[in-house]
């Protein structure tokens, strides 16, 4: 990812490892946080493993995906941003643009990865739970990717550094919390919790 501010960048870029470290930590912390909150939503839902043991089995496929795709929206915006070719008056369209292609992304995935559990747990609920929570996971990462590069431009804090250790814990954090609730909620409506 190319930093926004080619003054910064250079001044990073030739700076020691001390400097480097220093600009990147806060960062990290914030993510390292993000994440103990990630343990706190599987904690807050353990009746629902407890019920479902093979939810478990899909917890990596879920936040993986979904931080994969709010990379690949960061880098491009941030990317576009660098380069001049997304100006922040277009930010509406660039996030729109990228929502309707984390939504094609998340229905083909969603649907591989319920046929997937299907197939492999035999139970087509849970099909159904992982399938639709990849696809939202997938939507919100990719607008979520877009959209926080943009916000941290706008306050004046290079996107390059900040952006990626924030999306990792906002799409962690969320699609635990759209897996698990979608889960809870689907179970004890198909009877099966």
């Amino acid at each position: 990812m190319a930093g926004l501010s080619e003054i910064y960048e250079d001044k990073l870029i030739k700076a020691n490892s001390l400097t480097r470290a220093k600009a990147r930590l806060p960062w990290l912390f914030v993510c390292m946080v993000g994440e103990i909150f990630s343990g706190s939503v599987i904690k807050f839902h353990s009746e629902t493993l407890q019920a479902v043991v093979a939810m478990a089995f899909f917890i990596p496929v879920i936040m993986a995906m979904g931080g994969n795709v709010g990379a690949q929206s960061s880098t491009i915006a941030v990317r576009a941003l660098a380069t001049g070719q997304l100006r922040m008056d277009e930010l509406w369209c660039n996030v729109w643009a990228e929502t309707k292609v984390g939504s094609l992304i998340g229905i083909i995935a969603g649907i591989i990865i319920a046929g997937v559990a299907f197939i492999w747990q035999d139970d087509y609920v849970l099909g159904l739970v992982i399938g639709l929570s990849l696809c939202i996971t997938m939507i919100t990462a990719a607008t979520v990717g877009t959209l926080l590069p943009l916000i941290f431009t706008r306050l004046k804090i290079d996107p390059a550094i900040a952006a990626g250790p924030f999306i990792t814990t906002t799409v962690d954090v969320g699609s635990l919390l759209i897996y698990f609730s979608l889960g809870t909620f689907l179970l004890k409506i198909f009877g099966k919790w």
